[in-house]
């Protein structure tokens, strides 16, 4: 891989003082420059987009992008334009909490269409899309007449996403999993029953708080249907908590599972998007698990999920076919202390093989499995972790040259670089894991995004002495 480097100007300027009190941390600018987030690469691999901070506010979050071509970045989506004043749900501001984004403002989340490359942008319980197919961004149409508002009619929309032909979009709204048709400009429900302690496409307190898992529904590889979760909170006792704030106290009722209490009841259906019609899935007797990851193998006909005993010591991998609900475990991973769930399961569309990752050995490694749960090889071993600070730790599977891209600490504990290895053992028969090759070189952390056919990456930086930065390699 080239180390050909280009830096993604991301307009921020770096303000220097005599002296640093402790309210400047905290006020703006920003003394590192605009804050970046959500960096994400175009289908097309032509644009890097991010979200900014402002330099007048810096925990306001506008989207931009940067053209590769012409190595220009620009303000794409003004989060002031969509919406002047923001007002929350009571259902978007503790997802916000639980993400760890209260703080901030504008635009916190959006989609690209992986077909299409539009972009759908969640704000103020409405949701917002944009074709960039109808971008003049020399003259022509403006912000207004770019910009489409779809969702519903009342309430708010959240955890909206693109199907993966982009011509619908699923959205929670009222504790029910929606769906709008772009081509027909038409909503409908696929659940009804929300309400209450009923939730459809939601995740529970649980989930989001303990395991990162901030969704409730999961988009087929065709787009033909959606599989999601059906919680049912009615049997979680009510706890009083309170939020304390400047100008005073507040007391709030939410239902806390609490250690030792009965936690949620909860089902996983599979909803066909032209019938209606829904398949539950058969999770076993005993109904005190968590749904710790959901996902599809990749013909769109079985169900990938990791379930986790209560006491979080044994984590299955099991495959449920969607027609009949049945399912068989795959693998099973235990310990005497904690298993904990992970993104790291990846299909490769070219075999019938499969790449999870496990701390069995005391760090978290990547394993090659067949389709039918035979471990084939272990792909990475040493002291040391696959590991991301900010996500997903396998960047990319090149299924033709038959390499996998990843983050981790083989360098140093307090670094995350990127590396690569490869999928098969070398031409001597040797089993044993090959040591990985570094491709990231300066010292410090580094977040990766890989474009499709791993060309490029763009690497989010920073280290004892430099500011996040974002490089194009």
């Amino acid at each position: 891989m080239s180390r050909a480097q280009r830096h993604c100007d991301t307009g921020g300027s770096h303000e220097q003082t005599r002296e640093l009190r402790i309210d400047r941390l905290f006020e703006s600018p920003a003394l590192a420059g605009p804050s970046i987030l959500g960096v994400k690469i175009s289908p097309d691999s032509k644009r890097v987009l991010y979200l900014r901070g402002r330099e007048e506010e810096k925990d306001r979050l506008d989207l931009w992008a940067f053209d590769i071509g012409t190595q220009h970045a620009r303000l794409l989506i003004d989060a002031t334009a969509l919406a002047p004043t923001t007002e929350l749900s009571d259902e978007e501001r503790a997802r916000r909490e639980r993400q760890r984004t209260g703080a901030l403002s504008g635009i916190l989340e959006y989609f690209i269409s992986p077909s299409t490359g539009a972009i759908l942008v969640p704000l103020d319980g409405r949701l917002y899309h944009l074709d960039l197919a109808d971008d003049t961004s020399s003259g022509g149409s403006t912000l207004a007449t770019r910009v489409t508002k779809i969702g519903p009619s009342s309430g708010a929309a959240t955890d909206a996403t693109f199907s993966p032909r982009g011509s619908l979009v699923a959205f929670v709204c009222d504790q029910n999993l929606h769906m709008t048709d772009l081509t027909l400009c038409e909503s409908r429900r696929l659940t009804t029953d929300g309400g209450g302690p009923i939730k459809n496409g939601m995740s529970e307190f649980v989930a989001q708080e303990e395991m990162n898992r901030h969704t409730g529904y999961w988009w087929s590889p065709h787009g033909s249907h959606i599989a999601f979760a059906r919680v049912d909170e009615s049997r979680v006792s009510l706890k009083d908590r309170f939020e304390i704030a400047a100008d005073g106290i507040a007391a709030h009722s939410q239902r806390y599972p609490a250690a030792g209490q009965l936690n949620v009841s909860i089902q996983l259906g599979v909803v066909a998007i032209a019938s209606g019609h829904t398949v539950w899935m058969d999770l076993g007797d005993d109904p005190d698990f968590y749904l710790a990851r959901v996902g599809w193998l990749p013909g769109g006909r079985s169900l990938a999920v990791q379930i986790q005993s209560r006491d979080q010591r044994r984590l299955d991998l099991r495959f449920f076919n969607i027609e009949t609900g049945s399912g068989r475990a795959i693998l099973t991973e235990t310990s005497d202390t904690w298993v904990e769930p992970h993104d790291e399961l990846s299909f490769l569309s070219s075999s019938d093989e499969f790449i999870w990752a496990s701390s069995r050995d005391g760090h978290r490694h990547l394993y090659l499995y067949d389709i039918r749960g035979q471990r084939l090889r272990q792909l990475t071993a040493g002291e040391w972790d696959v590991d991301d600070l900010r996500g997903r730790a396998l960047k990319s599977i090149d299924e033709k040259g038959r390499w996998i891209y990843f983050t981790a600490t083989a360098k140093d504990p307090t670094e995350r670089h990127l590396y690569r290895c490869p999928l098969d053992p070398g031409p001597t028969g040797n089993v044993d894991p090959p040591t990985p090759q570094r491709i990231s070189h300066e010292e410090g952390l580094h977040s990766v995004k890989m474009a499709p056919g791993t060309d490029f990456y763009v690497d989010l930086f920073a280290s004892e002495t430099q500011p996040p930065r974002l490089d194009l390699r």
